[in-house]
């Protein structure tokens, strides 16, 4: 078993604790700068209405000039002129310089951090104390957050965390404002397609050479899914001036996504000169290089993406410009870490329509060495809930499977994540594989497998250790099933994946005996996680019943 990490951040209070309440009444004040931005107002008005919810306090809010801070405890939150002379700040820096303080020096609580652009550091500081006090954020509706009761709260001697996030950009789509919770966010990017922002249908009036020579037509109304002439000049040109306008009135923009349309591989362009190229990533490539040097002389600090992935899945026959970022979309091995390097089975794929030679790994190497990309991102489908029913309401957890792909990433020089979630409603049966993926994104030093465990203590009561195991033998289940097969879109049937689940039904009967010891809080999302196991269960039996 994982172990729980130390707290700072107590209601059993020591001598040298820096008190924050006592007997349930608050004794340090909340101090912002007189010129206190709207990032650091928003993350004072939080962390009061959290502490009043712990302690029962009445925590003020105080600008630093109202303030007699020679005497008294005093949690200091932005960039105050006290916290600037403690050596901390100030933050200017963007892009780059994401960091978050969260530090404890004498009588004074300090949370701070960059809050420069897209930044959210200050807010980020204040939920960091926020975990370390005990409290959980677990998912949009109430029931999943987690507020301790403590009626005496103090600091630790030792509270000293500056933290630099582990990737420049972290995002679950359709989290929310849990995701503020999670720290995603980091340097602003966008993800998908963005050709068509720039070089719409309509554009094939006035410039119909943008657009692929299909059939000997170049008319892309012929099709739902249509691509471009990518050897035109012009349409280089005409993207390079676009986007740099779109840059000029979005500065938090970092990164742009310019990849090939959707479409598989289909209605790509005839003409001599795409015809020339090798591959459809050579291809998409022609263009997007030349855009990229034209940007780099008039935004050098900025990028664009393209995917790897179905046509454009395998390496280039040419370098990547330095300013381009490949996002590698993990459309393979759902259930397996990627660093086994798990073969993917040979011949058309009915789904991405890309007939596989190697794995995943070697395919993100081969592609990373035969292009020189200097800058890979990842695009992670965690999507598989969305269009296939069967999986709507089926529990899937990843466990320390994402810590590994993580650190594949990192270690291969990933800066950029974005995991394709299945949406805000999907959240309570997806929350373990969500909250252990952000977690890692933000912070490398902790597994998976520990982050679940921390979670499990604070969401369940007495029955942490059982639901634990539970998570643990699904994560296992999982990966078990060797799918290597598994195509995101395309995922295998629920019974292929839990067709033995004797170790999940073990976890389940283990807690079942403990609802009546558990409060009511705690009784209501074991009830809730444990049932989506009934109805998978009730899923397989009948499955079973049609084989």
């Amino acid at each position: 078993m994982p172990q729980l990490q130390k707290r700072y951040v107590t209601g059993n209070l020591k001598e040298a604790d820096l008190l924050l309440a006592k007997g349930g009444k608050a004794v340090a004040c909340i101090i912002l700068p007189d010129m206190a931005k709207e990032k650091e107002q928003a993350a004072a008005e939080d962390l009061k209405t959290h502490l009043d919810a712990i302690t029962g306090g009445d925590f003020a809010i105080k600008k630093e000039s109202e303030a007699d801070l020679t005497t008294g405890n005093f949690i200091l939150v932005g960039e105050t002129l006290q916290t600037k002379a403690l050596g901390i700040g100030p933050f200017t820096t963007y892009p780059g310089g994401e960091q978050t303080v969260l530090q404890r020096i004498g009588n004074f609580l300090i949370l701070c951090g960059n809050d420069t652009g897209n930044f959210k550091g200050t807010q980020f500081a204040v939920t960091a104390f926020l975990l370390e006090a005990g409290c959980g954020f677990y998912g949009n509706e109430e029931i999943w957050n987690v507020i301790p009761s403590f009626s005496d709260l103090g600091v630790e001697e030792g509270l000293c965390a500056v933290h630099t996030p582990r990737f420049f950009s972290r995002q679950i789509s359709n989290v929310g404002k849990l995701g503020e919770r999670w720290f995603l966010g980091g340097e602003e990017m966008i993800t998908g397609h963005g050709l068509p922002w720039f070089a719409p249908k309509s554009a094939y009036e006035s410039h119909p050479e943008f657009f692929a020579l299909v059939d000997g037509e170049r008319d892309p109304n012929r099709f739902e899914y249509w691509q471009y002439c990518y050897s035109n000049d012009q349409l280089a040109q005409t993207v390079a001036k676009n986007i740099g306008e779109y840059f000029d009135k979005t500065p938090n923009m970092v990164s742009f996504p310019l990849p090939a349309n959707d479409g598989w591989d289909k209605n790509w362009c005839e003409c001599d000169a795409c015809r020339k190229r090798e591959n459809k990533s050579d291809a998409i490539l022609t263009l997007i290089n030349k855009v990229a040097k034209i940007l780099q002389k008039t935004h050098p600090d900025r990028f664009i993406s393209i995917l790897s992935y179905h046509s454009t899945f395998f390496p280039p026959n040419m370098e990547v410009e330095p300013n381009v970022e490949v996002m590698f979309c993990t459309e393979t091995s759902m259930f397996l870490p990627l660093d086994e390097g798990h073969l993917i089975p040979t011949g058309p794929n009915p789904i991405t329509q890309v007939t596989y030679t190697q794995s995943w790994k070697d395919n993100f190497y081969e592609y990373i060495q035969k292009g020189k990309v200097a800058h890979p991102t990842i695009w992670c489908w965690y999507c598989i809930g969305t269009d296939f029913a069967d999986w709507i309401e089926v529990p899937w957890v990843q466990g320390n499977v994402i810590t590994r792909n993580l650190k594949l990433w990192e270690d291969a020089g990933v800066t950029r994540v974005f995991f394709d979630g299945s949406g805000p409603e999907k959240i309570p049966v997806r929350w373990p594989l969500y909250y252990a993926a952000a977690m890692g994104m933000w912070d490398g030093k902790r597994d998976a497998e520990s982050v679940l465990y921390e979670a499990c203590h604070r969401l369940f009561g007495r029955a942490a250790e059982g639901m634990f195991r539970y998570y643990m033998a699904l994560a296992e289940t999982a990966a078990a099933c060797q799918s290597s097969d598994a195509i995101t879109w395309l995922p295998p049937a629920v019974y292929k994946v839990y067709g033995e689940y004797d170790a999940i039904q073990q976890a389940v009967d283990e807690v079942l005996p403990l609802l009546d010891q558990l409060n009511a809080k705690e009784k209501e999302r074991v009830e809730n996680q444990l049932g989506y196991w009934a109805k998978t269960k009730t899923l397989l039996s009948e499955t079973k019943e049609n084989i």
